[in-house]
């Protein structure tokens, strides 16, 4: 990426609470910390659909040559939160 600061990669990180899977999602920016999301019982293919959209979103921030082209860490969020709380 060319001097454009969105949100290009993150990491998870799993952990359990009370007997149900949570999550942190550390998001980065050029490999640096940024911010990060917390959630608590999130079923596995919540994460593996998680995962996808995370891996898709930062790819095309990385791939970005304007910040016009970056897809917002609002955005971002905002997709990941609706595949955690989506009734099953």
């Amino acid at each position: 990426m060319s001097k454009v600061r969105a949100v290009n990669g993150y990491m998870l990180r799993k952990f359990t609470r009370d007997n149900k899977k949570c999550l942190i999602i550390v998001y980065l920016i050029d490999g640096e910390f940024f911010t990060q999301s917390k959630y608590y019982d999130v079923s596995q293919e919540k994460l593996i659909k998680v995962k996808e959209r995370l891996d898709d979103y930062t790819t095309t921030n990385k791939e970005a040559e304007e910040l016009c082209r970056t897809i917002p860490l609002m955005t971002i969020i905002n997709a990941v939160e609706d595949i955690i709380f989506k009734p099953n």
